[in-house]
């Protein structure tokens, strides 16, 4: 079986990608790179454009001479801390860390990120600071240091979440520790891992990403001999490579195929694809690709048992792995040459070797190197005899792989591979073609019932519908109707107030008017004739004073009654009204009229007595309250206005001590009916007409008129108001 080194050195290539991605851009040609830096210097302004330009053309520097990278890099960083731009000094910082563990200074590269990370932080840059994440994380990782490699991989995640934003980032970051699981034989954890990496790639489809994860996968499953899912993985992942041209994605894919093939012990396979990625990473002149290449290469000849071979590459691979600090390849190949030495005859040298390694996979909770060292040293010393140590060995080698190959463990990859397919189908359900669909529908009775529900169902909605909609026409009709019926109502009403307006009218104008009026023209016709001697006239000449008198009060009330049933409310002048002063005015008018009959005439109403009303219609209502007073009241009598505020109501009162009025006199006051006729003291007649008109001026003041009578003691008309 192949030994986990080739598998184990193709997630730590990966990982190092990742950081790869994150902070270089595909390789340019020459004449790119000579077009960009004609453009530098070209350009003459310091300011924060050509620190963008500088930082730009030392990253393309990065596969042809790290230290014209780290020069220009540094030259970026001096000016923009001249110009104040901290974003540039932060990125160059950045990028001359990233020289750093290019050139095997991992102190160095640690130093820079954290300065970079201080001005990130200020500046709110989370890209800039999961950058530097990355960098640390590698440097760890390099140095066999997963726990501390975790936490910054860990760190990123947190950097996503709080920016929302960053899913490629995101998803580099969560496959990565899906590697570092797998190196620490935690296949479950990395699985979960490796699973919410892919998803997150699918979701943005970024495809250099999800063709590396899925070689993960597959190799995860190849660990667990698991080959039918790892086959599935791994065709999936060369796929995916279709229109890929950049090198790093390539080189790494190439990497991680050829490792599941060679744990799947067909070698061949693996032999293409390790020298395809060594190939290309000697193209590219990339040393840290050439000593993976090589150390996968010298795993396959191993398992050929082709030692001269293996040997020789896995010793390249270590001196490759020195220059460049890759502790984790430096020990794979420490543990290549160990077994090749046991395994050609010279045990005591291998196990020394293999010790090394032993005691370093066991520091860093690295099972799956750890068992094949152990198993490796106990074959060592049981060809020195030395059964003892051979025997300890090899149950730590059992016991160590027995943990990693726990039936748990696969339980738990295979219930996390179920879900995530479930909820792939359940998000991807309504993408899927007609043809499949109609490939898994068999059953045409089974769709024609369905189809006659959902045509039954449809037609029950719309007939709910259309009754819905039919009541709700009903209802606004009947409204419609209602409002019809309740307007005609009112106009009915108006009608018969018109009509009996109307009758009331003419009842005044030909019972009221018209037979004074025909006794004046008599007279007047007689006095023309001679017939009316003058001295006769003269005699008469009082009471016609008086009738036309009355006529004038007359005809004026009838006018004012009228102009009020035409205009209506529209007549109304609301203002606030002083009563003192409208009694005052018309208890002076009447004074003359009271002296005649040798009556007292008084206006008691309190002083600045003030009410909310129409002064106009307020004025007549009190003067023929007062000229109706002194009509009905004998000789020597007395006619009072007072006033009181009871609550927010004004009461304004006319009290004689006049003639009276019984019950039915007083039932009829504000109608307007024909027989509504009553005689003063003095013979003055008077219709009903002025009270009718005070009923209503009143009314539509928003108050009200009272009436308290007994005949032969008098009466007391009383006015009520709103009190302003």
């Amino acid at each position: 079986m192949l030994s986990l080194n080739c598998l184990s050195s193709t997630w730590r290539l990966i990982v190092i990608l990742s950081v790869c991605l994150l902070l270089t851009s595909p390789n340019v040609s020459a004449q790119k790179l000579d077009s960009l830096k004609g453009a530098l210097t070209e350009y003459a302004h310091d300011d924060t454009n050509k620190v963008s330009l500088m930082l730009r053309v030392g990253k393309e520097y990065q596969r042809q001479s790290l230290d014209s990278m780290e020069a220009l890099t540094s030259r970026a960083k001096v000016l923009s801390q001249k110009i104040h731009f901290l974003k540039g000094e932060a990125d160059a910082l950045t990028q001359m860390a990233y020289v750093c563990v290019y050139k095997a200074q991992p102190e160095k590269a640690m130093l820079l990120v954290r300065q970079a990370d201080v001005i990130y932080e200020k500046t709110g840059d989370y890209l800039g600071r999961i950058k530097g994440a990355n960098i640390i994380a590698i440097v760890y990782y390099r140095n066999v240091a997963y726990d501390s490699a975790l936490k910054y991989f860990n760190q990123i995640l947190a950097y996503t979440k709080m920016a929302n934003a960053y899913d490629d980032q995101k998803g580099k970051a969560l496959s990565s520790i899906g590697t570092i699981y797998s190196e620490k034989g935690n296949h479950a954890e990395a699985i979960k891992y490796f699973l919410e990496a892919l998803k997150v790639q699918e979701k943005i489809n970024e495809k250099e990403n999800i063709g590396i994860t899925l070689s993960r996968i597959a190799a995860t499953y190849a660990l667990l001999n698991d080959y039918n899912k790892a086959r599935e993985f791994i065709s999936r992942c060369v796929a995916s490579l279709d229109g890929i041209k950049e090198t790093p994605v390539r080189l790494s894919n190439y990497a991680n195929i050829g490792g599941v093939f060679g744990q799947m012990n067909e070698q061949d396979s693996a032999l293409v694809y390790f020298y395809k990625a060594l190939a290309l990473a000697d193209s590219a002149h990339d040393q840290y690709w050439h000593n993976i290449a090589t150390v996968d290469i010298a795993e396959i000849y191993w398992l050929q048992k082709k030692y001269d071979l293996g040997l020789a590459a896995y010793k390249e691979s270590m001196s490759g792995a020195e220059k460049t600090g890759q502790t984790n390849i430096f020990l794979s190949g420490q543990l290549g040459v160990g077994r090749i030495l046991v395994e050609t005859g010279k045990a005591a040298e291998g196990i020394k070797y293999l010790q090394r390694s032993y005691d370093l996979f066991m520091q860093n909770g690295i099972k799956e190197q750890a068992a094949e060292a152990a198993e490796t040293i106990s074959d060592g010393y049981a060809k020195l005899n030395d059964y003892k140590n051979a025997l300890l060995f090899h149950k730590k080698s059992v016991g160590l792989r027995d943990t990693l190959r726990s039936e748990k463990s696969k339980r738990e990859i295979e219930q996390l591979q179920f879900d995530y397919q479930l909820q792939k189908k359940q998000s991807q359900i309504e993408l899927l073609n007609k043809d499949k669909v109609i490939a898994r529908s068999n059953d045409s009775r089974k769709n024609a019932v369905m189809t006659g529900l959902a045509s039954a169902l449809c037609l029950l909605v719309v007939i709910v519908v259309l009754l819905y909609r039919s009541r709700q026409k009903e209802k606004e009709n009947n409204a419609l109707v209602s409002a019809q019926k309740d307007a005609i109502q009112l106009q009915a009403k108006k009608l018969e107030e018109l009509n009996l307006f109307k009758d009331t009218t003419f009842s005044v104008l030909s019972h009221d008017l018209r037979a004074p009026l025909n006794a004046f023209i008599t007279t007047v016709d007689m006095l023309n004739e001679g017939d009316l001697p003058y001295e006769s006239f003269l005699a008469l000449s009082p009471a016609m004073n008086k009738q036309l008198g009355s006529l004038h009060m007359l005809i004026d009330n009838l006018l004012k009654w009228s102009r009020s049933h035409i205009k209506g409310a529209e007549s109304l002048r609301v203002e606030q009204v002083d009563m003192w002063k409208i009694a005052n005015d018309n208890v002076v008018i009447a004074q003359s009229n009271a002296e005649k009959k040798q009556m007292t005439l008084k206006n008691d109403v309190v002083e600045h007595t003030t009410a909310i009303a129409d002064a106009g219609q307020i004025d007549v209502v009190i003067r023929n309250l007062i000229s109706n007073a002194i009509k009905f009241t004998n000789a020597g009598g007395s006619v009072t206005v007072t006033s009181e505020k009871v609550g927010n109501m004004i009461h304004v009162s006319v009290t004689d001590t006049g003639v009276g009025m019984t019950t039915d006199q007083k039932r009829k006051l504000f109608t307007s009916a024909i027989d509504n006729v009553s005689w003063g003291t003095k013979g003055e007649k008077g219709v009903g007409i002025g009270l009718l008109l005070c009923y209503e001026f009143v009314r539509s003041n928003g108050g009200d008129i009272k009436v308290e009578s007994t005949p032969g003691v008098g009466s007391t008309f009383t006015v009520i108001l709103p009190a302003a």
